[in-house]
């Protein structure tokens, strides 16, 4: 099972209880990397194969694979 790094948005309207669906993320298998409670944004990773049943939990909004970036060192030949 690869493990992939997410953004999870948590619902507005369940705000208020931030801590209950954060600990239900994580009964879920959710690695939890930081709780940003303030903007209702959790990171962390998964099981590539739980993502489904994460997005289905009460009070999760939006569920999104987190990306990363690369730039050539500033040393390099222009591509």
């Amino acid at each position: 099972m690869a493990k992939l790094n997410v953004t999870v948005s948590i619902q507005d309207e369940h705000l208020s209880q931030f801590p209950e669906v954060v600990d239900g993320m994580k009964k879920n298998g959710f690695e939890v990397d930081q709780e940003l409670k303030s903007l209702g944004v959790v990171t962390g990773k998964i099981d590539s194969e739980k993502v489904h049943a994460l997005r289905g939990l009460k009070g999760v909004g939006k569920v999104e694979e987190s990306r990363s970036y690369q730039i050539a060192p500033p040393e390099s030949e222009i591509q």
